[in-house]
Protein backbone atom coordinates (compact mmCIF):
# COMPACT_ATOMS: atom_id res chain seq x y z
CA UNK A 1 0.00 0.00 0.00
CA UNK A 2 2.80 2.66 0.99
CA UNK A 3 6.52 2.01 0.36
CA UNK A 4 8.92 4.30 1.54
CA UNK A 5 12.18 3.50 -0.01
CA UNK A 6 15.44 5.22 1.25
CA UNK A 7 14.05 7.99 2.89
CA UNK A 8 15.93 11.04 4.48
CA UNK A 9 14.87 14.70 5.47
CA UNK A 10 17.40 17.08 6.47
CA UNK A 11 16.56 20.44 7.92
CA UNK A 12 19.62 22.67 7.22
CA UNK A 13 23.00 20.38 9.07
CA UNK A 14 20.67 18.41 10.43
CA UNK A 15 18.86 14.75 9.86
CA UNK A 16 15.03 14.46 11.18
CA UNK A 17 15.09 10.98 9.25
CA UNK A 18 17.95 9.32 7.84
CA UNK A 19 17.51 6.31 4.83
CA UNK A 20 14.40 4.73 6.62
CA UNK A 21 12.56 2.31 4.84
CA UNK A 22 9.24 0.53 5.77
CA UNK A 23 6.11 -0.80 3.88
CA UNK A 24 2.52 -0.90 4.78
CA UNK A 25 0.32 -3.78 3.62
CA UNK A 26 -2.98 -3.39 2.16
CA UNK A 27 -5.50 -3.44 5.21
CA UNK A 28 -3.05 -3.34 7.70
CA UNK A 29 -3.26 -1.37 10.76
CA UNK A 30 1.14 -0.40 10.94
CA UNK A 31 1.91 2.01 13.97
CA UNK A 32 4.82 4.14 14.31
CA UNK A 33 6.36 4.77 17.74
CA UNK A 34 9.16 6.45 19.23
CA UNK A 35 10.55 8.98 21.64
CA UNK A 36 9.87 12.87 21.92
CA UNK A 37 11.71 14.08 18.64
CA UNK A 38 12.50 10.75 17.01
CA UNK A 39 11.39 11.80 13.79
CA UNK A 40 7.82 10.61 13.75
CA UNK A 41 6.22 13.76 12.66
CA UNK A 42 8.76 14.13 10.32
CA UNK A 43 7.67 11.11 8.64
CA UNK A 44 3.82 11.73 8.58
CA UNK A 45 4.35 15.39 6.89
CA UNK A 46 7.11 13.35 4.38
CA UNK A 47 4.26 11.04 3.33
CA UNK A 48 1.71 13.45 3.01
CA UNK A 49 3.82 15.90 1.35
CA UNK A 50 4.17 18.67 3.36
CA UNK A 51 7.55 18.38 2.82
CA UNK A 52 9.25 16.64 0.27
CA UNK A 53 12.00 14.51 1.43
CA UNK A 54 15.83 15.48 1.04
CA UNK A 55 16.53 11.51 -0.67
CA UNK A 56 14.64 8.47 -1.25
CA UNK A 57 11.02 8.08 -2.49
CA UNK A 58 7.12 6.97 -1.30
CA UNK A 59 5.03 4.78 -3.18
CA UNK A 60 1.43 4.73 -2.93
CA UNK A 61 -0.12 1.20 -4.73
CA UNK A 62 3.01 0.94 -6.69
CA UNK A 63 2.79 4.51 -7.67
CA UNK A 64 5.55 6.94 -7.09
CA UNK A 65 3.88 10.25 -4.61
CA UNK A 66 7.21 11.69 -3.81
CA UNK A 67 6.84 15.03 -3.52
CA UNK A 68 3.58 15.38 -4.28
CA UNK A 69 1.07 17.53 -2.92
CA UNK A 70 -1.54 16.96 -0.04
CA UNK A 71 -4.33 17.84 -1.98
CA UNK A 72 -3.41 15.79 -4.86
CA UNK A 73 -2.47 12.81 -2.29
CA UNK A 74 -5.67 13.29 -1.33
CA UNK A 75 -7.08 12.52 -4.44
CA UNK A 76 -5.69 9.66 -5.01
CA UNK A 77 -6.87 7.96 -1.95
CA UNK A 78 -4.89 9.06 1.30
CA UNK A 79 -6.44 11.37 4.06
CA UNK A 80 -4.70 12.13 7.15
CA UNK A 81 -5.54 13.61 11.05
CA UNK A 82 -3.54 16.37 12.78
CA UNK A 83 -2.64 15.85 16.63
CA UNK A 84 -4.71 18.99 17.08
CA UNK A 85 -8.00 18.77 14.82
CA UNK A 86 -7.84 21.21 12.21
CA UNK A 87 -12.32 21.42 12.05
CA UNK A 88 -14.20 24.17 10.85
CA UNK A 89 -15.91 25.52 13.57
CA UNK A 90 -18.00 28.46 12.43
CA UNK A 91 -20.58 25.53 10.35
CA UNK A 92 -21.96 22.24 11.70
CA UNK A 93 -20.61 19.10 12.12
CA UNK A 94 -22.47 17.83 9.03
CA UNK A 95 -21.18 20.55 6.80
CA UNK A 96 -17.48 20.00 8.28
CA UNK A 97 -17.66 16.48 6.93
CA UNK A 98 -19.35 17.37 3.42
CA UNK A 99 -16.33 19.71 2.63
CA UNK A 100 -14.16 16.95 1.51
CA UNK A 101 -16.85 15.26 -0.37
CA UNK A 102 -17.86 18.91 -1.95
CA UNK A 103 -14.15 19.14 -2.91
CA UNK A 104 -14.14 16.20 -5.04
CA UNK A 105 -16.87 17.25 -7.14
CA UNK A 106 -18.09 20.36 -9.15
CA UNK A 107 -20.63 21.40 -6.51
CA UNK A 108 -20.28 24.57 -4.38
CA UNK A 109 -20.47 24.78 -0.78
CA UNK A 110 -23.36 27.47 -0.85
CA UNK A 111 -25.45 25.78 -3.60
CA UNK A 112 -28.00 24.66 -1.86
CA UNK A 113 -28.01 28.31 -0.73
CA UNK A 114 -28.47 29.85 -4.05
CA UNK A 115 -30.86 27.04 -5.11
CA UNK A 116 -29.32 26.00 -8.35
CA UNK A 117 -31.32 22.51 -9.15
CA UNK A 118 -28.58 20.64 -10.77
CA UNK A 119 -26.46 21.50 -8.57
CA UNK A 120 -28.50 21.01 -5.74
CA UNK A 121 -29.84 17.23 -6.89
CA UNK A 122 -25.59 16.48 -6.23
CA UNK A 123 -25.16 18.45 -3.10
CA UNK A 124 -28.08 15.96 -1.23
CA UNK A 125 -26.84 12.98 -3.19
CA UNK A 126 -23.57 13.43 -1.25
CA UNK A 127 -25.14 14.41 2.07
CA UNK A 128 -25.87 10.25 2.86
CA UNK A 129 -22.00 9.68 2.35
CA UNK A 130 -21.50 12.17 5.01
CA UNK A 131 -23.98 11.18 7.65
CA UNK A 132 -22.78 7.91 7.15
CA UNK A 133 -19.13 8.55 8.45
CA UNK A 134 -20.66 10.53 11.01
CA UNK A 135 -23.01 7.53 12.09
CA UNK A 136 -19.55 5.54 11.90
CA UNK A 137 -17.49 7.54 13.72
CA UNK A 138 -20.37 8.19 16.81
CA UNK A 139 -21.38 11.35 16.00
CA UNK A 140 -24.98 10.74 14.42
CA UNK A 141 -26.56 12.61 17.37
CA UNK A 142 -24.72 15.92 17.30
CA UNK A 143 -25.20 16.29 13.08
CA UNK A 144 -26.70 19.65 12.80
CA UNK A 145 -24.45 21.17 16.05
CA UNK A 146 -21.85 23.45 15.78
CA UNK A 147 -18.57 22.19 15.33
CA UNK A 148 -17.47 24.40 17.92
CA UNK A 149 -19.71 22.91 20.44
CA UNK A 150 -17.97 19.76 20.46
CA UNK A 151 -15.78 18.35 23.38
CA UNK A 152 -11.87 17.86 22.01
CA UNK A 153 -12.47 14.07 21.94
CA UNK A 154 -15.48 14.40 19.51
CA UNK A 155 -13.23 16.96 17.60
CA UNK A 156 -11.08 14.18 17.06
CA UNK A 157 -13.76 11.95 16.11
CA UNK A 158 -14.91 14.44 13.31
CA UNK A 159 -11.96 14.60 11.64
CA UNK A 160 -12.01 10.58 11.49
CA UNK A 161 -15.33 11.34 9.72
CA UNK A 162 -14.01 13.27 7.45
CA UNK A 163 -11.13 10.91 6.34
CA UNK A 164 -13.59 8.17 6.51
CA UNK A 165 -15.99 10.44 3.99
CA UNK A 166 -14.15 10.20 1.18
CA UNK A 167 -13.31 6.43 1.11
CA UNK A 168 -9.73 6.29 1.27
CA UNK A 169 -7.48 3.67 0.59
CA UNK A 170 -5.01 4.50 3.70
CA UNK A 171 -5.91 7.33 6.61
CA UNK A 172 -2.98 8.22 8.27
CA UNK A 173 -3.39 8.97 12.43
CA UNK A 174 -1.36 11.28 14.10
CA UNK A 175 -1.63 10.80 17.71
CA UNK A 176 -5.37 10.15 17.93
CA UNK A 177 -5.84 9.65 21.23
CA UNK A 178 -3.50 12.70 22.81
CA UNK A 179 -5.12 14.82 25.23
CA UNK A 180 -7.66 12.44 25.79
CA UNK A 181 -9.52 10.97 28.91
CA UNK A 182 -9.48 7.39 29.52
CA UNK A 183 -13.16 6.99 28.17
CA UNK A 184 -12.14 9.11 25.34
CA UNK A 185 -9.08 7.05 24.09
CA UNK A 186 -11.03 3.75 24.63
CA UNK A 187 -13.69 5.13 22.41
CA UNK A 188 -10.89 6.50 19.64
CA UNK A 189 -9.02 3.26 19.96
CA UNK A 190 -12.49 0.75 18.95
CA UNK A 191 -13.17 3.51 16.08
CA UNK A 192 -9.78 2.95 14.54
CA UNK A 193 -10.09 -0.68 14.89
CA UNK A 194 -13.64 -1.34 13.30
CA UNK A 195 -12.52 1.53 10.59
CA UNK A 196 -9.44 -1.11 9.90
CA UNK A 197 -11.96 -4.06 9.99
CA UNK A 198 -13.71 -2.56 7.13
CA UNK A 199 -10.75 -3.24 5.21
CA UNK A 200 -9.28 0.54 5.29
CA UNK A 201 -5.43 0.70 5.74
CA UNK A 202 -4.15 2.75 8.23
CA UNK A 203 -0.91 4.48 9.37
CA UNK A 204 -0.64 4.98 13.08
CA UNK A 205 1.49 7.66 15.25
CA UNK A 206 0.64 7.26 18.94
CA UNK A 207 1.99 7.78 22.68
CA UNK A 208 0.08 5.16 23.77
CA UNK A 209 1.65 1.72 24.05
CA UNK A 210 -1.58 0.35 25.34
CA UNK A 211 -3.50 1.39 22.57
CA UNK A 212 -0.32 0.52 20.13
CA UNK A 213 0.06 -2.79 21.35
CA UNK A 214 -3.29 -3.77 21.31
CA UNK A 215 -4.34 -2.97 18.00
CA UNK A 216 -1.59 -2.80 15.65
CA UNK A 217 -0.55 -5.80 13.07
CA UNK A 218 3.34 -4.39 13.23
CA UNK A 219 5.27 -1.48 14.42
CA UNK A 220 7.96 0.35 13.36
CA UNK A 221 10.05 2.52 16.19
CA UNK A 222 12.07 5.40 15.16
CA UNK A 223 15.06 6.74 17.05
CA UNK A 224 17.15 10.01 16.43
CA UNK A 225 15.98 9.58 12.99
CA UNK A 226 16.39 6.32 12.16
CA UNK A 227 14.14 3.08 12.16
CA UNK A 228 15.66 0.87 15.11
CA UNK A 229 12.61 -2.05 14.75
CA UNK A 230 9.97 -3.45 13.31
CA UNK A 231 7.66 -6.28 14.26
CA UNK A 232 4.83 -7.67 15.60
CA UNK A 233 3.56 -6.17 19.18
CA UNK A 234 5.31 -8.74 21.22
CA UNK A 235 8.64 -8.67 18.85
CA UNK A 236 8.46 -5.24 19.46
CA UNK A 237 7.77 -5.60 23.36
CA UNK A 238 11.01 -7.80 23.88
CA UNK A 239 13.09 -5.92 21.55
CA UNK A 240 16.48 -4.75 23.56
CA UNK A 241 16.89 -1.68 20.70
CA UNK A 242 13.27 -0.32 22.05
CA UNK A 243 13.89 -0.83 25.68
CA UNK A 244 17.11 0.90 24.89
CA UNK A 245 15.74 3.97 23.37
CA UNK A 246 12.60 4.44 25.75
CA UNK A 247 14.24 3.06 28.93
CA UNK A 248 18.46 4.38 28.51
CA UNK A 249 20.30 1.88 29.04
CA UNK A 250 21.21 1.38 32.84
CA UNK A 251 24.99 1.44 33.61
CA UNK A 252 26.81 -1.14 35.75
CA UNK A 253 29.17 -0.27 38.34
CA UNK A 254 32.13 0.59 36.95
CA UNK A 255 30.64 2.82 34.55
CA UNK A 256 29.98 1.20 31.33
CA UNK A 257 26.86 0.32 29.64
Amino acid sequence: MIKMENVSMKFGGLYALSDVSFEVNEGELFSIIGPNGSGKSTLFNVVTGVYSPSHGNIYLQNHKITGMPPNRLNHVGMARTFQNPRIFKDITVLENVMIPLLARSNVSLFSEIINIKRQKREYDALKPIAINALEVSGLSDKINQDASKLSYGDQKRLEIARCFAVSPKIILLDEPVAGLNSEERESINHLAKSLNEKGITILLIEHDMKMVMGISNRIMVLNYGKKVALGNPKEISNDPEVIKAYLGVEESDDGTA
